[in-house]
């Protein structure tokens, strides 16, 4: 029954030896039932369907989990249980990172900040920021980040685990594991920007703090927009599968916040889409 579950929710052929009108349902009302089953089984479902995936659970990691707890004291919030559960839950977060080290489940250590406990979670590479997830009672806790301060700070990064997973995931599948991408430093995000990007593109999950103080994504069709916003620098990437699409994108970002002038090919897709964007305009000009 699970695996018929599973396949369902995953859009898949599912067959179940249960007589023949037995699950003879509409479109609509199978459409809902997996919905409701992929929300059940994982407090992750838009992670993994980003991932294209839904990694298995394994007993290792699952014993792991039961000894962090006891050495602890703590109960594992859900949404952390469910991820570290999964046998390529570091991998994945290693893999969608600037090269910043998960901190693995045998060496979880809990900190204080005030009256708040924390579950630090990651390092920046360099050591600058430490990411940690406040346990809070709830099943799916916030994520803070201490960002140079030695503990003494947290600023709220993410309203939840799960969100700041699907973040980190989000940013390297959507935008800088792309075959085309192009950058830019350009002046902070104005109101009419982020009021432009919001009628052109779908917005996506907003995050805080670090990188910036506001990290904005938006998606449309094939290409997505991941903007670093900080007092006095706005940090662009504009990613898309290929050449044609990134031109699309480019026609729709070029003239918010002038941004256009400022932005440089991050690989030879992007650097040739801005040449041929470039030449466009000149000859509009």
């Amino acid at each position: 029954m699970r695996d018929w579950l599973e396949r369902l929710a995953w859009g898949q052929p599912a067959v179940l030896d249960c007589g023949r009108d037995a699950y003879q349902d509409t479109i609509e009302m199978r459409s809902r039932i997996a919905r409701e089953v992929f929300r059940t089984m994982s407090l992750h479902d838009e992670t993994f369907r980003l991932l294209g995936v839904m990694p298995s659970k394994s007993p290792s990691a699952m014993n792991e989990l039961d000894e962090a707890e006891r050495r602890l004291g703590v109960s594992m919030p859900a949404s952390v249980r469910d991820w570290y559960e999964r046998d390529s839950a570091i991998r994945i977060l290693a893999e969608h990172s600037n090269d910043d080290p998960p901190i693995k489940v045998p060496d979880f250590a809990l900190t204080t900040w005030h009256s708040k406990t924390l579950l630090p979670i990651r390092n920046e590479n360099q050591g600058v920021c430490t990411w940690g997830v406040e346990l809070d009672g709830s099943d799916d806790p916030p994520v803070r980040v201490d960002v140079d301060m030695d503990g003494r700070e947290w600023w709220l990064q993410a309203p939840s685990f799960s969100k700041y997973v699907f973040s980190c995931v989000w940013d390297y599948v959507k935008v800088f594991q792309q075959s085309a991408v192009v950058a830019a430093q350009n002046d902070e995000l104005s109101q009419t920007a982020i009021h432009k990007l919001g009628t052109l593109f779908e917005a996506e999950l907003t995050t805080h703090s670090w990188p910036g103080h506001t990290q904005y994504r938006f998606h449309r069709k094939d290409h997505s927009v991941l903007i670093w916003d900080s007092e006095g620098q706005a940090d662009w990437y504009v990613a898309a599968a290929n050449l044609a699409s990134l031109q699309d994108a480019l026609e729709s970002v070029w003239k918010v916040d002038s941004v256009g002038e400022s932005l440089y090919g991050l690989d030879d897709v992007g650097r040739e889409a801005l040449e041929q964007f470039r030449q466009r305009e000149r000859l509009r000009s």
